[in-house]
């Protein structure tokens, strides 16, 4: 199974909210120490982060946003970007300044002991918020099988959606397209774990394409992120213009994600 890289979805979501909130002696509440843990995570400094998270768990066991940050602080430690105090990587211990020794082995299984913690907490958020889509998404991307990861990405991809065309619909065209380029990055994971050994490729030439304007004959995965950015930028008509495109390709190609176009596109014109 090829490896997948983490997408960039973790970053903006650690980047979401404000990094002036100031830091209190005595910290009460379980939203302070999730706030104190989020500037902690995007100073990356991750094991005050990864403290700050936990306490606030421990105040509010049932704090969903606070076990979603944590299992992002575990899928960094479990990608081998967290080196440990001393400074080596995970797994290895600095003997002096020139010599480090480290355990393929040992590094291996604190790897994946630390995935494992973030699936625990992507698992405990969803069970308490049960529309998390970004914990289904990141579980998913955590997950050992093709079929585990599969069917987190599904229902992440169902909320996202469902809730990209509720902001179309009430005209937040910025976070609608936040939301569908997790659609979009979803998909491009699922296209790596599903891919096939097949060698055979399409003609080159095929039947009827001379035909086709070469608008038709673009990637309707850059067309998608094309409209995206129109969206973002409020230019709902070359938006509108682009979804329709990247339907038509769709369409063409017998892919499944022409429905969900479709659906993009009747928000963006009001239709039920």
């Amino acid at each position: 199974m090829p490896h997948l890289k983490q997408i960039t979805f973790t970053l903006l979501t650690l980047a979401t909210l404000s990094t002036n909130t100031p830091q209190t002696a005595a910290q009460t509440k379980p939203s302070d120490w999730l706030h104190q843990g989020i500037i902690k995570a995007n100073e990356k400094n991750y094991t005050e982060a990864l403290s700050n998270f936990t306490k606030a768990i421990e105040i509010n066991p049932q704090y969903a946003e606070a076990y979603y940050q944590r299992g992002l602080i575990y899928t960094k430690y479990a990608q081998g970007k967290v080196p440990s105090r001393d400074g080596a990587s995970p797994g290895c211990q600095i003997i002096d300044k020139i010599n480090t020794v480290c355990e393929v082995k040992t590094a291996a299984n604190w790897r994946q002991q630390k995935k494992q913690q973030a699936i625990t907490d992507f698992t405990q958020a969803i069970s308490i918020k049960s529309q998390y889509a970004a914990a289904y998404h990141q579980r998913g991307l955590a997950q050992e099988t093709k079929q585990d990861k599969l069917k987190d990405f599904e229902i992440a991809n169902k909320l996202y959606l469902e809730r990209s065309i509720f902001n179309l619909q009430n005209k937040d065209y910025k976070q609608a397209a936040e939301t569908l380029i997790n659609i979009d990055e979803i998909y491009a994971n699922i296209k790596l774990i599903s891919a096939t050994s097949s060698t055979q490729q399409e003609p080159k030439n095929p039947i009827g394409s001379s035909t086709k304007s070469p608008e038709l004959k673009k990637d309707p995965e850059e067309i998608m992120k094309q409209a995206h950015e129109a969206l973002n930028k409020g230019d709902t008509q070359n938006a509108l213009r682009l979804y329709k495109l990247a339907a038509q390709i769709f369409q063409d190609k017998k892919s499944p994600r022409v429905k969900e176009v479709q659906q993009i596109i009747n928000a963006l014109e009001g239709k039920k």
